[in-house]
């Protein structure tokens, strides 16, 4: 009779301990789950999302990463875009709102030419305009789409 009392006061310290362990985690991912309600809570994603989409041949598999800025009343986004074969270019297009856009037809920052360190992509554009006929444009590139790096760009209009 004692034996069998000490094993079950054994058994029950053991469900104890898993029991607090269980409830301990609970608590954990219940403070989680508050913590990922709150972010981001000061946001409402646009009913027409996406703004943006891939149309175009050079954006068959799909278009990301924008940069957009405000150039006096006309929204200016520059944009990843990746074709069939994951090539990634930079694309460019127009808003007056922000919400319905207008695409140039053809990537405004195409790959470097074979052997070159970004002839396999470019990527993720941040651009600046510095004077009414300057921009610059900082992106990512990569020769093989494991590695990368950050090169520079010029251009009179950002197209």
């Amino acid at each position: 009779m004692v034996g069998n009392r000490s094993r079950r006061t054994g058994y029950l310290k053991r469900m104890g301990s898993v029991l607090f362990c269980l409830l301990f985690i609970a608590l954990i991912c219940m403070r989680v789950q508050h913590v990922q309600g709150l972010v981001g809570s000061g946001w409402t994603k646009h009913t027409y999302n996406p703004v943006l989409y891939a149309a175009l041949s050079w954006e068959t598999h799909g278009v990301f990463g924008p940069f957009v800025m405000k150039d006096g009343s006309t929204y200016k986004m520059w944009y990843t875009a990746t074709d069939i074969f994951d090539v990634a270019r930079i694309g460019y297009a127009t808003s007056s709102d922000g919400i319905s856009w207008t695409k140039n037809p053809n990537a405004v920052l195409d790959v470097g030419s074979t052997g070159q360190w970004d002839s396999w992509g470019v990527y993720y554009p941040w651009v600046i305009k510095e004077a009414s006929d300057s921009y610059k444009m900082w992106y990512a590139g990569t020769p093989d789409g494991l590695r990368g790096d950050i090169g520079l760009a010029t251009s009179t209009n950002g197209i």
